[in-house]
């Protein structure tokens, strides 16, 4: 057979199409002959088949480049047809776009008659390449405990006297991981998918052991969290060598590399650092290496044969002394200079650890024992750990304790071209220091790339340091660790939060989420995890299932070392330590089983898509989700199907994430393949999930070229020295070094290089150095003679600058050192300069250098450009409550005082907020006005001088500052009754130029703005009674303000026996405004949207009145309708009198009372064993026009929520500290819970507020709980969210525990199927009904203040056992319950809309017989379930009979077991035992007689 083969070469580019030419252009001839008469490839309408031959069957073509390909054939027969099949399945798509990298085979069977002939055409085409694209949005970091993964070198296990035991008091020792193991071990976790690794920290730890939990086991550092020397490797980890090697080798496989680091805490003391370094205090003889025998394992025990001694000082001031708070107990502490302990995150030590000064700002000296250990541990073998660039931070008087950390640990950024830190305990430490690290090590890291220790694989990258925080208990809503910290991530604990938890897999609804927490315009990066060395092992079975939800999870992933291996616990119990547990050893025998090939397959198909992690994402049908991402000249769609099945064919909506005629992979199994048709993709899947991206193949970025090794010393070549030079040398790529200094050629036969090498004559130095790229011959010449004097150099030299300026300073000959000073003339005791200096305002630099040649003073000056005060400045008119500036020229000059985002606080003048340029400054070009992430205007604006800026970005020229105002004065609370504890808030605006006050006669210090006054320094004693007064005086006049206050600590007399538990309340009711009037009270309204003829005027002084009548009926909690003032809120009265459009928040509504009035409720309603519970509209407000006491403000921007209608007027974030304020302010008043109206308000932007909102509510609780208080402590809170179960969102993402149940409102009131409604509702948990989220508890209720009433349906003069039957119902809910005021008589809606005639007017005497009935009734079973916690939270057991349901509750606490039964006829029931009537009183057995719709409650006995 003939083989013919044309080459094109050009670049792939357009589409191929096939032209088949039917018979019809030839007479009817030829039947029977199966041959092509033509056929033709055409490229750019030239035929590179010239020679086709009808005999010729197979032809070979490579196509590199085609701008336009397409393909003819035509059949000799005329009743020939032809099929043409690509790559063995029949073509019907010409697209080039359809050719595999590779080869590809089209065939043309041509067939007349009873011939068949075939004709081959293979095209080659080169491969699709796809560039790697790294961010850190996409992060895949595999979390390793460097000590428990793999021992690469057996020869450094038992570094400083550690040593291997046996049983368990073996879990805590060194186990031989090593720096070289996981060098090794890096193929594997680039097959996992893996792009950066985040190590425990490798710089040196204590030598010896502490006690472990319960001193159950000798504790080392093996994890790399108790520091001794932040200077020096880790023996057991390995040398500086090996950690050179480590990164250049992961750098090799795009992986970067993040260090676990410390900066709030040392390592403890142990025994061996004391013998070590001579501090310390022993009982005992000690000796390095001592462990005892056995339990306890304890420095501090007496009982053992040595121990640490803290009785008296001995020799514990050579520890680290000032530099850290220890041994706060000991009265000799501070002779020793061990700083005292505080109570704040940043000052009180952490698990007893040596808690750093960080907030300390004056030098220190260096402590004892390190100068003694850097002394001793200098020069030979030491060299081979201890970093040499940290030379200049190793001497006295630096810096404080925070600059020493950062600068040691911006060190090994340097030195090693470490990509990242984990920063361990970020909240212990100040935000101010963590940014400082992160400035610091971001130009370590450019330091890094531009040396010539910079490996060639990383020495190109550009991304900035990267940081990821642990705060234990970070919220998403806390952004301070980024705009204040410098962070660019957080690790995610709302994956999973304590110690001990098994954790959990992400869900889609998480998915969700984070697309939009973290990939939104100014999203926020999280790192997600489900198992970590301080919580649990996720362990839930389904290892697939939790890599699959885990790495397509957006956000940053963090697999825990053994995730993907099912890695178990460790057999001991760690003395019940349950984070020690987690950290056993890798188990290597499970890598490549199924489930770890399933982890390597979505972790690289992560890595190789960016859009995973950094994407936004669109939901495209069932269980089918879209992402993309694009950064630049990249970007990036992948397209995620779950829940499929192998060998299973799924047609996939893809959106606009893929074109049509778009070629397409399954991440699953790559060789799977699909052409996008019509928006869809028809393709089997190979696996549990179809991944769909981009076909290619990878390029891992732009790896050099293979090169010979090179040779780099130091000093370089060239210099001169007058005694000795001592000259190290390296190589790249790890080659040895061979060397001669005699002049001769050297080879691999010289000597090897190992050390540094001391040359004290002239010396020509030689070096050969070689790999399989080739060799390489250099010389160096090291001349001895008298050095010149040394001058510095400057850059920049001098001269003006705007807003700050940063120096760099270099000496020649290198390597003096340089003194400088900036109030005056250097000398030789100035500070030596080791890192740029950076100057804000005019400055001259002086510098000091000298040596045998003689000394050198220069100096340099630097101006700042002038400005005058309050030239420039601007206003800020919008509804931020602390606006901030940030203002600049371009990237290098910011115009602010801060110098660093946030920038600076706008202060208030003249009723506006205020922002001047400082002076020296320049006028900025560009200026965001913002209040922590939200920004007028969206972002940048331009700066126009003199302007006021507006919430829309818009702005208003002036020529003259507005009009000047008196000052302003608010006092909050606004006088009262106080407690002696409280705190008293006076706010004075306007710039006051003269202010005084008194408190009870005393002075006042005030100043402009915020000022604190204690109740107790001014009110001495309880009852006290006294005036606050206050007056301030401008140009513009005098405001004063007066206002009195009692003091009043007495402690609430407490009924009842409430448990604190949510489920057992029985909540009342009631519409403030027609409930009751109480005489003596507020004047109320005088007409309210509600039926006509019922009451408008309803107060405070008629609940107060009306509580013996709600004890009576059996309630324990009031849920009032807003009281919150209203009063020229929007639409008039009618309005303003429901109470949902407030305009003021901290303030009770003077038309229903006074806040002494709302006091007295609180007290009384307390006393009588009541819950109080107000109506929180946190979504919408009637025309808020001033801040919080605190000076937080409402941001007023309308604001799309989740359900995407009834947008309220509350936007968040922006809102969320003012709510917080509110329910912080009344809480403390003693407000127990919250009704939440409209509660899908505050679900905005993928994110639901009542997370952080419930957890403001829930810490208010705790503290007053730490306090002693009894009420304001129950934290409940309910939403109201019309929309049936399935559509309930703001219980997501840990929000709201507690919804309004209006299905089981209508259940109830229905009944559909007679008393089974009942047993069927009773019996069938949240889920069961329809709710979607687990540990919601809703509560039950018949009617409110916008529905009908039940007695609508269920006539009381008509049907009063059936109305009696529905509220026995609801007391036997295991949930918390609502009783709206009336429906306990039965009473019926009035007249009006149909959201507002059940407010009706409130009754609480003078009953007909069935309404006295059914009030009766009532009482009796809510009664009963205030006493018999079967009722509302028992366990529920449901028997159904003939119209009768038997549902029995039992509470597993007390053993407290109630039948409940409901019947449609008078009938005999079995109860199978002997009990109490709870409601008709008396005992019974076995058989109770159950009248017709008259439930019984029987107590077993």
């Amino acid at each position: 057979m003939k083989n013919h083969k044309f080459t094109i070469r050009r670049k792939l580019a357009m589409l191929m199409s096939g032209i088949i030419a039917g018979a019809s252009v030839y007479a009817a001839v030829n039947s029977g002959d199966a041959s092509l008469s033509d056929l033709e490839l055409r490229v750019d309408g030239r035929n590179i088949l010239s020679g086709f031959s009808s005999s010729t069957t197979t032809y070979n073509v490579e196509v590199d480049d085609v701008s336009m390909l397409t393909m003819s054939a035509v059949p000799s027969a005329s009743d020939a047809t032809v099929a043409i099949d690509f790559n063995g399945a029949p073509m019907t798509n010409h697209s080039l776009a359809n050719l595999d990298g590779g080869d590809n085979v089209i065939t043309y069977t041509v067939r007349s008659g009873n011939s068949t002939k075939t004709y081959t055409v293979n095209i080659k085409t080169p491969q699709v390449v796809r560039d790697e694209y790294f961010t850190w949005k996409n992060a895949n970091i595999y979390f390793v405990l460097t000590d428990r993964f793999y021992n690469g070198d057996t020869s450094n296990d038992n570094s400083y006297h550690r040593k291997r035991l046996s049983g368990d008091a073996d879990v805590a020792t060194f186990h031989g991981g090593d720096i070289k193991g996981l060098t090794q071990k890096l193929d594997y976790l680039d097959k996992l998918g893996v792009n950066a690794i985040w190590i425990t920290a490798p710089y040196e730890q204590m030598h010896g052991w502490t006690g472990g939990k319960n001193d159950a086991f000798p504790h080392y550092a093996f994890h790399g969290y108790y520091a001794l020397d932040w200077t020096y490797m880790d023996r057991n980890m390995g040398t500086i060598q090996d950690m050179k090697d480590f990164v250049t080798e992961a750098h090799k496989r795009g992986i970067r590399v993040v260090m676990d680091i410390v900066m709030n805490h040392t390592g403890y003391s142990t025994l061996d650092d004391g013998v070590d370094y001579d501090f310390g205090n022993f009982n005992g003889t000690p000796q390095a290496g001592w462990v005892p025998s056995g339990k306890p394992y304890s420095m501090w025990s007496e009982s053992n044969e040595i121990s640490f001694n803290a009785d008296e000082q001995g020799k514990w001031g050579n520890w680290w002394g000032p530099w850290v708070r220890a041994f706060g107990d000991r009265s000799w502490a501070p002779n020793a200079g061990f700083a005292p302990e505080g109570g704040s995150d940043y000052t009180k030590p952490l698990a007893g650890l040596p808690d750093i000064v960080t907030e300390r700002t004056s030098p220190v000296e260096i402590p004892p024992f390190l100068k003694m250990k850097w002394a001793a541990e200098k020069g030979g073998e030491y060299d081979n750990y201890r970093l040499p660039n940290l030379e200049g931070w190793r001497t006295d008087s630096k810096g404080a304790p925070a600059d020493y950390l950062i600068n040691w640990l911006a060190g090994w950024v340097e030195y090693f071209g470490i990509d990242g830190f984990r920063c361990d305990t970020a909240k212990h430490l100040e935000k101010s220091r963590w940014n400082q690290l992160k400035n610091a090590c971001n130009q370590a890291l450019n330091n890094w790339r531009n040396s010539d220790r910079a490996d060639e694989y990383a020495m190109g990258w550009d991304e900035d340091f990267w940081m990821t925080g642990e705060a234990f208990g970070w919220d998403h809503g806390d952004v301070g660790y980024f705009t204040e910290g410098g962070f660019d991530s957080m690790i995610n604990f709302a994956f999973n939060s304590s110690e001990g938890s098994q954790g959990r897999t992400p869900s889609t609804s998480d998915w969700e989420y984070y697309a939009n927490y973290c990939n939104r315009p100014n999203g926020r990066q999280v790192l997600n995890y489900v198992s970590s060395h301080d919580t649990g092992l996720h362990r839930p079975g389904d290892q697939k299932k939790v890599a699959t939800m885990l790495l397509l999870c957006p956000g940053g992933a963090q697999i825990y070392y053994g995730d993907e291996t099912s890695r178990p616990y460790m057999s001991s119990n760690c003395g019940g330590d349950q984070s020690m547990i987690t950290r056993s050893d890798f188990n290597w025998d499970a890598v490549d089983n199924a489930d770890n090939k399933h982890w390597q397959t979505i972790g690289q198909f992560r890595r190789r898509n960016a859009a995973v992690g950094a994407g936004t994402q669109t939901d495209l049908g069932s269980d089918t989700y879209g992402r993309k991402f694009s950064e630049g000249e990249y970007s990036n769609a992948v397209v995620i199907k779950l829940n499929t099945s192998a060998g299973q064919t799924y047609t996939v909506s893809v959106g606009d994430h893929f074109a049509d005629g778009t070629k397409v992979m399954d991440g699953y199994n790559t060789a799977n393949t699909a052409t996008v048709t019509g928006g869809k993709v028809t393709i089997a899947a190979s696996g549990p999930v179809l991944l769909l991206e981009p076909y290619g193949t990878i390029q891992q970025g732009s790896n050099p070229q293979p090169v010979k090794p090179t040779v780099i010393a130091n000093p370089p070549s060239g210099s001169t020295f007058t005694e000795s030079v001592t000259v190290t040398l390296r190589s790249t790529q790890g080659a040895d070094i061979h060397y001669t200094v005699d002049g001769s050629t050297p080879s691999e036969s010289s000597d090897t290089y190992s050390a540094p090498l001391t040359f004290t004559q002239t010396t020509t130095l030689k070096t050969y150095v070689s790999n399989a790229n080739g060799s390489n011959v250099q010389t160096f010449t090291y001349t001895k003679g008298q050095a010149p004097k040394p001058v510095v150099t400057a850059s920049p030299a001098g001269g003006e600058f705007e807003g700050s300026v940063s120096v760099t300073l270099s000496v020649n000959p290198v390597g003096t050192p340089i003194h400088y000073s900036t109030s005056g003339t250097a000398t030789a005791s100035s500070p030596v300069y080791s890192s740029a200096l950076t100057f804000t305002e005019t400055t001259t630099l002086s510098t000091y250098v000298e040596n045998a040649a003689g000394s050198n003073v220069q100096s340099f000056t630097y101006t700042m450009k002038p400005g005058g005060v309050d030239e420039h400045y601007v206003y800020y008119d919008g509804t931020f409550s602390a606006p901030q500036v940030w203002a600049w020229i371009d990237g290098n000059t910011n115009c602010t005082v801060a110098g660093s985002w946030p920038g600076d606080n706008m202060t208030k003048k003249n009723g506006k907020w205020y922002w001047a340029v400082p002076s020296g400054k320049s006028v900025p070009k560009q200026i965001i006005i913002h209040e922590g992430e939200n920004r007028i205007g969206g972002g940048n604006l331009n700066y126009v001088d003199k302007a006021t800026y507006h919430q829309d970005g818009s702005y208003t020229s002036i020529v003259e500052d507005p009009t000047p105002q008196k000052p302003s004065i608010t006092i909050n609370p606004t006088g009262g009754t106080v407690k002696g504890s409280a705190t008293i808030t006076v706010v004075i605006n306007n710039d006051a130029t003269s202010i005084s006050g008194t408190f009870n006669g005393e002075s006042l210090s005030l100043q402009n703005g915020s000022n604190n006054v204690s109740v107790s320094q001014y009110l001495t004693s309880d009852k006290a009674t006294g005036s606050l007064s206050v007056s301030a005086t401008n140009a513009q006049g005098t405001t004063t303000a007066n206002v009195s206050f009692t003091r009043d600590d007495s402690t609430p007399v407490y009924e009842g026996n409430l448990t604190g538990d949510w489920r057992e309340l029985s909540i009342y009711q009631v519409m403030v405004g027609s409930f009751q009037h109480g005489n003596g009270g507020a004047s109320g309204y005088s007409d309210m949207w509600g039926p006509e003829g019922h009451r408008k005027n309803g107060n405070l002084r008629g609940i107060i009145d009306a509580l013996d009548y709600i004890k009576d009926l059996g309630m324990n909690a009031i849920w009032m309708t807003p009281i919150f003032d209203s009063t020229n809120g929007q639409g008039g009265e009618k309005l303003q009198a429901t109470g949902y459009f407030c305009t003021n928040y901290f303030k009770v509504d003077p038309k229903f009372g006074t806040e002494e009035d709302f006091d007295e409720l609180v007290r009384k309603a307390h006393e009588k064993g009541i819950y109080i519970i107000l109506d929180g509209v946190f979504g919408h407000h009637g025309g808020v026009k001033s801040a919080s006491p605190s000076g937080k403000w409402i941001d007023s921007t309308t604001a799309n929520n989740v359900r995407g209608t009834d947008a309220g007027n509350v936007s968040y974030p922006g809102s969320l500290e003012y709510f917080k304020e509110v329910i912080n302010y009344w809480m403390n008043k003693g407000v127990d819970g919250w009704r939440l109206d409209q509660c899908y308000q505050v679900y905005q932007g993928g994110h639901n507020y009542w997370k952080e909102l419930r957890e403001e509510v829930e810490r208010v609780a705790n503290e007053r709980k730490s306090r002693g208080e009894k009420w304001g402590t129950l934290g409940y809170m309910v939403g109201e969210d019309w929309i049936g179960a399935a559509g309930i969102t703001v219980t997501k993402q840990d929000g709201l525990k507690s919804v309004m149940d209006f299905d089981g409102k209508d259940n109830m009131v229905n009944l559909g199927n007679g008393v089974g409604s009942i047993g069927w509702y009773l019996s069938s948990d949240a889920a069961t009904r329809g709710y979607l989220d687990s540990g919601v508890n809703p509560t039950l209720f018949l009617s409110n203040h916008d529905t009908s009433r039940v007695g609508d349906f269920v006539d009381v003069n008509s049907k009063p056992n059936e109305l009696i039957t529905r509220h026995a119902a609801v007391a036997a809910y295991s949930g918390p319950t609502c009783t709206y005021y009336g429906d306990e008589i039965g009473d019926k809606s009035g007249n009006g809309n149909p959201d507002n005639k059940a407010r009706t007017s409130g009754r609480i005497s003078g009953f007909n017989q069935n309404e006295q009935k059914v009030h009766d009734y009532t009482a009796k079973y809510f009664k009963a379930r205030a006493a018999n916690p079967a009722l509302w939270r028992g366990t529920v057991s449901r028997k159904e009979g003939n119209k009768c349901e038997i549902i029995t509750k039992t509470d597993s606490q007390t053993g407290n077991k109630v039948i409940c039964i409901f019947s449609e006829t008078d009938q005999n029931v079995s109860i199978g035992g002997s009990g109490i009537d709870l409601i008709n009183g008396g005992n019974v057995s076995d058989n109770v007689s159950v009248n017709a719709w008259i439930p019984a409650f029987i107590k077993m006995n």
